[in-house]
């Protein structure tokens, strides 16, 4: 059985979107046809060598693992003679440098994924990312927009292949509104102005007549007066991470998803907004660059203007109140992220035979 080495960083907060449940989802998928390795940081005590469908190889770096990722490189170097992959798989823009080197040293063909904006890195990082990626024989996948970025950087086009990936696929298996849905409004994210925290706080108050149930993955400093302000409204409760229940089933449980973002997210296309749209939810959010593939159609997606609270308070009733209107936009919305997800991970194992022939 051929055999692939994901690299990617903190292994511990795979269990909700981000980073590494982007790509844990990937190596999950492929662990039937390949022999899975996994070399990530993780907030645990102590390093650990865990054997099972997917073999685990994790070290402690709870902060910024970069430091810990080139004080290892002389021991990953050596794990990868003694593994022998026939495919690496990395994860993560500052990661191509890393990988572009150990792929020189190893002489393994690889693969990297990303969906972060180079724009936000240093401008001498930007432009040694882009040399690697002319330079290097791997295989680069991301989405339109971040491909947009880097042609920018005079990065050739045919090295970035456009893919959209990361989407657990119980979300799209499991059954339309299979659950009760005991709550009006769910929003799902930090607790900053940038995923519009303080947005769904003020329609929260704006509608002590409906319930909202709040999934907060950090509380950010940034934000503390925005949760004071929402545990002290009877009509919402908040929850932070982990939850008690798949979150899944948490945004299933409520009418209509809020997620009005102020700007673009750091994961194109935002995962919340992808599997809210994926399990049949209406959704309300904002037009933003990276999102148009999923902001085109107005029949399954419901566009809102952040200046215009009493708007946004006045659409989202009347969805709460139209079951059948927001029922058909929650439809269309789960048939819209089928057609863009369900064959997900085609273009990986077609790049990961590409490699194995040659």
């Amino acid at each position: 059985m051929p055999k692939i080495l994901f690299l990617f960083s903190n292994f511990h907060q795979r269990a909700f979107t981000g980073q590494s449940g982007t790509v844990w989802q990937l190596a999950q998928s492929l662990s039937e046809r390949f022999e899975v390795h996994v070399i990530s940081n993780t907030d645990s005590d102590a390093e650990k060598n865990i054997e099972g469908p997917i073999h685990l190889w994790l070290f402690k770096s709870a902060g910024d693992p970069t430091p810990q990722y080139l004080l290892r490189l002389p021991r990953f170097i050596a794990r990868i003679f003694s593994l022998k992959p026939d495919v690496i798989h990395v994860h993560g823009l500052p990661f191509i440098v890393y990988a572009s080197l150990l792929s020189r040293v190893t002489q393994t063909p690889f693969v990297c994924s990303f969906n972060e904006d180079i724009t936000l890195r240093p401008p001498w990082l930007q432009r040694l990312i882009a040399r690697s990626i002319n330079r290097s024989e791997g295989v680069f996948v991301s989405c339109e927009y971040y491909r947009g970025r880097l042609l920018k950087l005079n990065v050739r086009p045919e090295k970035i292949h456009v893919a959209p990936f990361g989407l657990k696929m119980d979300f799209l298996k499991n059954q339309l509104f299979a659950a009760a849905e005991p709550y009006d409004v769910v929003y799902v994210g930090d607790s900053r102005k940038s995923r519009g925290f303080d947005v769904v706080c003020r329609m929260a108050e704006a509608m002590p007549e409906h319930s909202f149930l709040m999934l907060i993955r950090w509380f950010m400093p940034s934000g503390k007066t925005d949760c004071e302000i929402a545990r002290q409204l009877p009509n919402v409760k908040l929850l932070e991470y982990p939850y008690a229940k798949p979150l899944f089933e948490l945004i299933q449980s409520a009418k209509i998803v809020a997620l009005p973002f102020r700007s673009t997210s750091p994961i194109l296309p935002p995962m919340t907004l992808v599997e809210s749209m994926g399990l049949g939810k209406c959704a309300l959010t904002t037009r933003l660059p990276g999102t148009e593939e999923l902001c085109d159609d107005a029949k399954s997606i419901c566009l809102v203007d952040l200046n215009d609270i009493p708007g946004l308070v006045s659409l989202a009733r009347r969805l709460i109140r139209d079951e059948k209107e927001r029922r058909s936009i929650g439809q269309n919305a789960r048939q819209k992220i089928q057609s863009m997800f369900l064959e997900q991970y085609a273009p990986f194992l077609s790049f990961y035979s590409d490699m194995l022939a040659s």
